[in-house]
């Protein structure tokens, strides 16, 4: 855990490590006027799990958040230029990046980067949620949520280079997408793989959701994928290229594509 007080945090290394058995692994947490700036995740295996219990975290391998804790707060710190690198996980639940005021979170990169989705014997009693806690709150401090193997909120500049999301079979419904993107502003995906938690249903590999600017390249849908990109009021989509949606059902929903020289769609 990075982050909790007052006090800024930056300019930081962690590398070399390997987390087992963790309700989460990796979390950064802003919820006072501190800010996190200029840190470094590399060479990382995680695995992660839902536990019983009462415990802060819901199986996330990554959790980046940025909220008050306490309802008098009036100076909030931020968290900005974060870099996970040659990442390796395998968790119970997917990552998650929140931001409850549009750009605390700033210039987040995911680079090298495979994670993998597992089912959990807890899914019923203890899955399908987001835990923000410590938060003033008790709406924002855990609530129910689908999810996604990466879930961003309101962030500004998300890059995402060679990511790939695996899923095992069945896993439960609240799993929506393998990338999830809202209130977002500058996504980058390079060198994407992944589809939809379940081959075959009507759910995207990913979904853009009230996002400024886009860039979508090299990447893949692998076999049973249906929709690759849904989008919802997508704005200044700049670049669709080079990217093997041939197994997709669908390349966009819905039509037209939001990018202004994008192919046509695969069938």
């Amino acid at each position: 855990r990075v982050g909790y007080g007052p006090n800024p945090i930056r300019n930081c290394v962690f590398q070399n490590l390997v987390i087992r058995n963790s309700n989460r692994g990796i979390g950064l947490f802003v919820r006072q006027e501190g800010s996190i700036e200029n840190v470094l995740f590399n060479n990382i295996v995680i695995q992660t799990r839902l536990h019983t219990g009462h415990w802060w975290g819901k199986g996330e391998p990554i959790h980046l958040s940025v909220l008050p804790e306490q309802k008098s707060q009036t100076q909030l710190g931020r968290i900005r230029n974060v870099v996970f690198a040659n990442i390796t996980a395998e968790s119970e639940a997917g990552v998650v990046i929140w931001s409850h005021e549009p750009g605390r979170i700033e210039d987040v990169t995911f680079d090298q980067v495979r994670l993998h989705i597992r089912k959990s014997p807890l899914s019923e009693s203890y899955g399908g949620n987001i835990d923000l806690r410590p938060a003033f709150d008790p709406q924002w401090a855990i609530f129910r949520h689908d999810l996604a193997g990466i879930f961003c909120h309101g962030t500004n500049g998300l890059t995402l280079n060679q990511i790939e999301v695996r899923w095992d079979p069945d896993v439960p419904e609240y799993y929506d997408h393998a990338l999830w993107c809202e209130q977002t502003n500058d996504v980058q995906i390079d060198g994407f793989q992944g589809r939809q938690p379940r081959p075959g249903d009507d759910r995207s590999a990913i979904l853009l959701d009230t996002v400024r600017g886009a860039i979508i390249r090299n990447s893949q849908a692998p076999e049973g994928t249906t929709v690759f990109l849904r989008h919802r009021n997508l704005t200044d989509a700049t670049l669709f290229g080079n990217n093997d949606v041939r197994k997709a059902q669908r390349t966009f929903d819905p039509m037209p594509s939001p990018f202004p020289s994008a192919p046509a769609p695969s069938r």
